[in-house]
């Protein structure tokens, strides 16, 4: 994760599945032969991002949950985006879930000015990380990214 940030594609107005269903393109195999069940659902509108960060970031987070699943269990793997309003702004928000053992998050949404956080409801139950970032009002208008801090450098592993 140290590279986020370097030697990647600049920032442009994307659409924001592209990245997703070139992450999941990659993931063919192991998807398929995990039998793993993958779901998507939400807004997925036009962000100001780097695509193949992006694209790291869901080859990441779904082979993850592939990866760390449990013996017993088929992958369900649910990815629902939505966009929000506040008086600070409009933000997509990704949620993926899975039903394994979970992973840790990564810093790619800090280095395009948004954040990432995980949930779970308890050990052997799976989890649900969340990844948010800012959508300008306009093409015109783009976020500034935010600083990338040297613990976000290395993920931190979950009991």
């Amino acid at each position: 994760y140290s590279r986020v940030g370097r030697k990647s594609e600049p920032m442009d107005w994307i659409e924001s599945r592209s990245p997703l269903d070139e992450a999941l393109h990659y993931l063919q195999p192991a998807l398929k032969e995990a039998q793993a069940h993958i779901h998507i659902e939400g807004d997925w509108p036009r962000i100001h991002a780097s695509r193949d960060e992006l694209v790291r970031l869901f080859q990441n987070l779904v082979g993850n949950a592939v990866k760390y699943r449990l013996p017993d269990r088929i992958p369900e793997i649910t990815l629902s985006a939505t966009v929000t309003s506040t008086d600070a702004g409009r933000r997509w928000s990704v949620q993926i879930s899975d039903n394994g053992i979970g992973i840790n998050p990564a810093q790619i949404p800090r280095h395009h000015g948004g954040r990432v956080h995980a949930e779970s409801a308890g050990e052997g139950l799976g989890s649900t990380f969340v990844f948010e970032l800012p959508l300008p009002f306009s093409e015109e208008r783009t976020p500034a990214p935010a600083p990338a801090r040297e613990a976000d450098a290395h993920p931190r592993s979950q009991p």
